[in-house]
């Protein structure tokens, strides 16, 4: 069971930043895919992900992740076309923005925004979203872990 928090028409904004304390301005008009896992009162995995429309993508792993901290990859175009098709074949586009029930707690939300051409599309997903979405969960976990990340220094304070 995975979701999402926010109220129904409450659209979460691509991050201006992905890199801690904006190292990486991410204008939403280059962002092609973003992929959140939220927190849970568990050990829920708690990260970003987001490709942009040059392939780079970010990596912001922040608790109970292999990796913890920023990273950043150049994608592989064909990872991209798989999630493309992915979200052909189970209907993305057709989803619903929201799914969740306010009298269940502590469920971690999954969250997904992906622009495809001229469609672009947000599933906020906490509760008994459709079946499919985990299929494309399982590509974007996939292809997370088959890309080769560096991490980013991280500026001290």
């Amino acid at each position: 069971m995975i979701g999402c928090r926010k109220t129904k028409n409450s659209v979460v904004e691509t991050p201006t930043a992905v890199v801690k304390d904006s190292v990486l301005a991410v204008a939403p008009v280059d962002t092609l895919v973003y992929y959140e896992r939220t927190a849970c009162f568990g050990m829920c995995p708690i990260f970003k992900c987001v490709i942009l429309s040059n392939n780079v993508a970010w990596y912001e792993g922040r608790n109970f992740v292999d990796r913890i901290g920023t990273f950043q990859t150049n994608m592989d175009p064909t990872a991209l076309q798989k999630i493309y098709a992915m979200c052909d074949q189970i209907g993305y586009f057709g989803f619903k923005e929201q799914y969740d029930h306010a009298h269940v707690t502590d469920l971690p939300s999954v969250i997904t925004r992906i622009r495809q051409g001229s469609k672009e599309h947000q599933v906020v997903n906490r509760y008994r979203g459709p079946r499919e979405l985990n299929d494309l969960y399982a590509l974007l976990d996939a292809t997370i872990a088959a890309s080769k990340w560096e991490q980013v220094a991280e500026e001290k304070k």
